[in-house]
């Protein structure tokens, strides 16, 4: 049976009492006030008009001068760190901090009067459960002055902290898990101290008026100077974890982490509170509360499934929610553990791989292209992808929204848009993609299989490939394919030959020129020698040699229904593009036993 999650709790009743500001020196009375749920930890200031509030989050955070002071607008609350240690390690999570002045009482210089009156009014559990920031891995700060906080994966919260003054005096060390019970024993009683040569430097800043030897102990050289005895042997290093406790509590969630701090002070303190908000706000589902429609405004898996062909575990979108122009267009994907790569990317660390993000941009930018064509006969393919950035790490849990733009496009068979991934208003990978579109049947397969492909592509301009069929009546079943998706190549010929008996065959000739016998006349009258025969032309010409009523006629496979010339026996001809990456022996092989008379004669194209 699962355990129930911990609830979160408020103080049973109101309570407060009097003291001195230690830094301003004014008397101010403190009140303990009970908090809804989920209302958080606040101050008001009961002395000025309106009694404005601030909510202890480290946004609000204004200095960290010897002191954490926090601030809405022109309203200000200086040292709230003792008040915020004691109430967060007391298990208190809603609380309202009343106050008639601008800093809360010091008392003895600890956070014991604090736990006192917590103690004296009790907690009360509420009904809504409490929020937790676990690590997941670590998070470290530093500063100039030697300061280093680092916060490591642990199932409770930990402190272990290192503190030296100068010189390395009073060097101490202390590590302990942190409970309320813990907390009110071995941290609250520790008093805050002062070195003495920072006394004057403090005054003169009009600091630590409310000071005096009976709520801080200042240290001179090898000497303690205060009112009582020092409470613990390492009473320094404690009330460091004091206010480290406190400057945390601004995060606003209880950590689950060990944090191993050396020389802590709380300008560190603050930044370690900073990086772990800056976490938690990455991790959070979407902050900004987002209205999936549904309809004409998007599409829903089925309607998604319907046009990508992809299929679990490669099916990277789950919803299309708008089509925002018609060259951009969102969608969504949801990633759970479950997701089938996490098994090993990592294991007990699970990352999104930055590939399935990019895949995940090509599907939605390959939506945003087939909507605009009306179809989805064809297939996408990646060609490039410039410009991939993966900025942050994509966990389980995380929803994240591909947003997809169209830039540049060719027709409609090459395109390129413009896709980034965002994740809690966050970009979290971005790319420029490049992609084509192919027909959906597998042209080389019906090359193959000496098989009819009879379906007529809507997407390509002009069409992506076609077939002259020969005539099945003559037993010829050879398919002559000729794709088609570039400008014509003039270095790749065609040749036909013809003899009085009708009959034709075909041969293949590579980048040579057109040669005819009036060629070879016009050249010798201009005074300039015939041309030598390629080597296959020497062996049409040896094998035909004296037979006056053969010639040779240029085919050139042409563009269907495209304009062009005729060849001797006043046949239109066609023009054709051939894909300049293919090898020439591509060309031979899909010409090799072709149709004879019937192929010309049908001249049948039949689009796939």
């Amino acid at each position: 049976m699962p355990a129930s999650p911990e609830l979160q709790h408020t103080l049973g009743k109101t309570s407060g009492f009097s003291g001195t500001a230690l830094h301003t020196g004014e008397k101010v009375t403190l009140k303990l006030h009970p908090a809804p749920v989920d209302h958080g930890i606040k101050f008001r200031r009961k002395d000025l008009q309106d009694e404005p509030t601030i909510d202890a989050k480290i946004e609000n955070l204004k200095t960290v001068e010897r002191a954490t002071t926090i601030g809405e607008g022109p309203v200000r609350v200086h040292t709230v760190e003792h008040v915020l240690a004691a109430l967060w390690a007391m298990g208190v999570d809603n609380a309202i901090v009343e106050m008639d002045a601008n800093e809360p009482p010091i008392g003895d210089g600890s956070a014991q009067p604090y736990v006192d009156l917590i103690r004296k009014v009790g907690v009360t559990a509420q009904e809504e459960p409490r929020k937790f920031f676990d690590v997941r891995e670590t998070i470290h700060v530093g500063s100039k002055t030697g300061a280093l906080l680092v916060l490591l994966p642990d199932d409770k919260f930990r402190i272990s902290c290192t503190q030296t003054g100068p010189n390395n005096q009073f060097t101490q060390f202390l590590s302990l898990e942190l409970t309320p019970a813990i907390f009110e024993r071995e941290i609250a009683p520790a008093r805050t101290f002062v070195y003495y040569e920072d006394v004057k430097p403090l005054m003169d800043k009009n600091l630590i008026k409310g000071g005096s030897l009976e709520n801080a102990i200042v240290v001179r050289g090898e000497a303690v100077l205060s009112k009582e005895p020092l409470r613990f042997a390492d009473e320094f290093v404690r009330h460091k974890i004091l206010d480290i406790i406190g400057d945390l509590a601004l995060v606003g969630r209880r950590v689950r982490g060990h944090v191993v701090a050396i020389k802590p002070g709380h300008a560190a303190n603050a930044d370690l509170a900073r990086a772990v908000a800056r976490e938690q706000k990455r991790r959070s589902a979407v902050a900004v509360t987002r209205a999936i429609p549904s309809g004409d405004g998007g599409l829903d898996i089925d309607e998604v499934m319907q046009i990508l062909p992809h299929r679990f575990p490669f099916l990277m979108v789950d919803r299309i929610i708008s089509f925002e122009t018609e060259t951009k267009c969102v969608g969504v994907k949801t990633v759970t553990i479950n997701e089938p790569f996490f098994q090993g990317h990592f294991p007990g660390h699970p990352v999104m791989p930055g590939v399935m993000q990019v895949e995940a941009m090509a599907q939605v930018a390959s939506i945003l292209l087939f909507k605009l064509a009306k179809s989805t006969s064809r297939i996408g393919y990646f060609m490039s992808a410039d410009g991939v950035k993966f900025r942050k790490p994509v966990l389980p849990g995380d929803t994240i929204f591909i947003h997809a733009e169209l830039t540049k496009s060719r027709g409609e068979r090459l395109a390129k848009a413009k896709c980034y991934c965002v994740v809690n208003d966050t970009v979290v990978s971005e790319g420029e993609l490049m992609f084509t579109f192919l027909c959906g049947n597998n042209c080389r397969a019906v090359l193959r299989n000496r098989t009819r492909c009879d379906t007529r592509p809507k997407l390509l301009a002009p069409t992506s490939c076609h077939a002259l069929r020969t005539d099945e009546g003559r037993g010829q079943k050879q398919i002559l394919r000729v794709l088609l998706n570039r400008p014509a190549d003039p270095g790749f010929k065609i040749w036909r030959r013809t003899d009085v008996s009708g009959n034709r065959r075909w041969k293949h000739v590579s980048r040579i020129r057109n040669r005819t016998p009036q060629h070879d006349e016009r050249r010798q009258n201009a005074g300039r020698q015939p041309r030598k025969f390629s080597r296959l032309q020497s062996y049409r010409a040896r094998l035909h040699r004296g037979r006056r009523s053969h010639f040779f006629q240029q085919w050139n496979i042409g563009w269907p229904r495209s304009g062009g010339g005729s060849c001797g026996d006043g046949r239109a001809h066609r023009r054709a593009s051939i894909l300049p990456d293919w090898p020439v022996r591509d060309h031979r092989r899909l010409l090799e036993n072709c149709a004879g008379r019937s192929a010309i004669h049908d001249r049948r194209w039949q689009p796939c």
